[in-house]
């Protein structure tokens, strides 16, 4: 996430439209990919991505284990991936592992996540590991849902929702922010699930969540909290799945969100208002990355296979959707380099690790899906 704080792309409100690709569009890109870890017949999840200030992905994940699970580092070498267990927890499955890889200045490795004992914060240090306790779970409470990012001063921010009364029905967004070697937390008052956070190139923070059945955006003030409300149509007893953000080069999120049972969607805030592209697809398990001149590349789960990820983005005009390889795609995640090359990563249940690269997304605009199949509709508002 603190790889792409970039300019924001001019937004055109428009209503349902769909263009012809030009002889100049492409799509397709020649994907790559390299299996990253395997287990057999042991879950991997919560997997995240990112890149040194060469390029060099490196991914961190969860892995089930008879005791409960193992956290895994894993780097990108001249010789293959390699990986390093960096931590262990008796808290076991899905989603309550939320986990996000950080990338400091001089490249060194931290991760934000929940484990057995609360929000966790480890950090790689002269080859060492160490792991601190952030917020911890208590008798009448607990932390989930974590997202974190890192500062421009390499300070890590760390979000988690914390539960407590009655089936959680109280809930509220912790943010802990480290300074100097010490967490300082606050307890927003916000109430949350789904979180994602971004730290803009002046250490203020973004953060997006699901507020029942709406979209939110809280955003860093002198005096608090700023929220807006990014989408609010979803049905009443419908529920949002694998929400994610980044912030453009302005500080402006862009969001991609599911909204269930209505869809798929991809909102980008452009200073005033929020302007929201309906996108054709799954929208399960969706990640966003933005390229140097703030361009979505969208990755999701496949609607015809659950093995298999699509990548959507814009090509002279239009939406392109592709469906490189059925290699995995649960747990996903997406960074773009500097050079406009996509590195992503997924898993499938019980499966591989796989690492995905494409050089060089062409040049894209706006507004229109172009499915392989042939032609869906993006339509494009604004609130």
């Amino acid at each position: 996430m603190f790889l792409r704080h970039l300019l924001a792309g001019l937004a055109i409100a428009l209503p349902i439209a769909t263009l012809t690709p030009s002889a100049n569009a492409v799509d397709s890109l020649d994907w790559q990919t390299e299996q990253i870890y395997s287990n057999p017949g042991w879950m991997l999840s919560n997997a995240s991505l990112a890149l040194s200030s060469t390029g060099r992905p490196s991914v961190a994940f969860s892995e089930a284990t008879s005791f409960g699970s193992n956290q895994i580092y894993a780097v990108r070498t001249t010789s293959g991936w390699q990986t390093e267990v960096f931590g262990q927890s008796s808290l076991t499955g899905g989603n309550s592992l939320s986990m996000d890889l950080l990338m400091s200045n001089d490249d060194q490795p931290s991760i934000g996540f929940i484990s057995g004992v609360g929000l966790e914060y480890s950090y790689r240090e002269a080859g060492l590991w160490h792991t601190e306790t952030v917020i911890p779970h208590t008798a009448d409470s607990s932390v989930g849902w974590a997202a974190a990012d890192i500062g421009p001063n390499d300070e890590p921010v760390l979000v988690a929702t914390r539960y407590s009364g009655y089936q959680n029905r109280n809930r509220s967004i912790q943010v802990a922010r480290r300074i100097g070697g010490s967490w300082s937390i606050e307890d927003t008052g916000i109430y949350a699930d789904h979180l994602k956070v971004c730290v803009d190139g002046n250490g203020r923070i973004t953060i997006a969540y699901a507020d029942r059945k709406d979209v939110k955006v809280a955003m860093e003030t002198e005096t608090g909290w700023d929220i807006q409300t990014v989408y609010d149509e979803a049905d009443f007893f419908g529920s949002f799945y694998d929400l994610d953000m980044e912030l453009d080069s302005n500080g402006y999120p862009h969001i991609t969100f599911h909204a269930e049972p209505d869809g798929f969607h991809y909102a980008a805030f452009n200073g005033t208002d929020w302007d929201i592209t309906d996108l054709t697809g799954n929208g399960r398990d969706n990640a966003i990355g933005l390229d140097p001149s703030d361009r979505p590349v969208i990755a999701q789960l496949s609607k015809s296979d659950d093995d298999a990820l699509d990548f959507l983005w814009t090509s002279d005009g239009n939406w392109v959707q592709q469906t490189p390889l059925a290699a995995g795609a649960l747990y996903n995640s997406v960074v773009i380099d500097d050079d406009y090359n996509v590195h992503a990563i997924g898993t499938v249940s019980r499966g591989p690790l796989t690492y995905y690269f494409a050089a060089d997304v062409p040049e894209p605009t706006v507004f229109v899906l172009m499915g392989l199949g042939g032609l869906g509709i993006a339509m494009t508002r604004q609130r």
